[in-house]
C-alpha cells in the first residue's frame, strides 16, 4: 500500500506543470483553481506525517486544513491561504465565476503564482521533499 505522505505529495506534483501549461494557454481561472488544489494536496500530505493515525478530513478550507495538520502559520500564511481557498470557491460556483473571471487577468494571476510558489516552499520544506518537475 502507498504511503499518504507520498499519495498527496506525488498527486500534488501531478498537477504542478498543467497548472503551467493552464496559465501558458491563458485560462487563468483554472490555473488559480488548480493552485488551490495542489495546496490543498500539500497540507494533506503535511497532515499525513504530522498525524498518520488520523484522517484527512473531507474539506477544502486550506486555513481550516492548516490547523487540524498541526501546522503553525503566520498571519500572512493565513491571509495567502485564504485568498487561495477563494480561487476554488469562485471557480465551482456560477454565481460567482462571472466575477472571478474578470479578476483572472495575467497579470493578477502571475502575482498569485508568485504567492503560490512561497507556500509550495514552505509546505514542501515541512516534508522536507521538493517537486522534481
Amino acid at each position: 500500500m502507498i504511503d499518504k505522505v507520498d499519495y498527496w505529495f506525488s498527486i500534488a506534483e501531478h498537477d504542478y506543470r498543467p497548472m503551467y501549461n493552464l496559465f501558458d494557454a491563458g485560462n487563468y481561472d483554472w490555473c488559480l483553481f488548480l493552485s488551490h488544489l495542489i495546496l490543498e494536496k500539500l497540507i494533506k500530505a503535511v497532515h499525513c506525517q504530522n498525524l498518520p493515525d488520523v484522517p484527512v478530513l473531507k474539506i477544502h478550507d486550506l486555513v481550516r486544513l492548516t490547523v487540524k495538520a498541526g501546522i503553525p502559520i503566520s498571519d500572512k500564511q493565513e491571509g495567502l491561504l485564504e485568498k487561495f481557498t477563494g480561487f476554488q470557491m469562485a471557480a465551482r460556483y456560477p454565481e460567482d465565476k462571472r466575477d472571478f473571471y474578470k479578476v483572472c487577468t495575467k497579470e493578477y494571476t502571475l502575482s498569485a503564482l508568485n504567492e503560490f510558489e512561497e507556500i509550495k516552499e514552505w509546505l514542501t520544506s515541512i516534508l522536507n521533499r521538493k517537486f522534481s518537475t
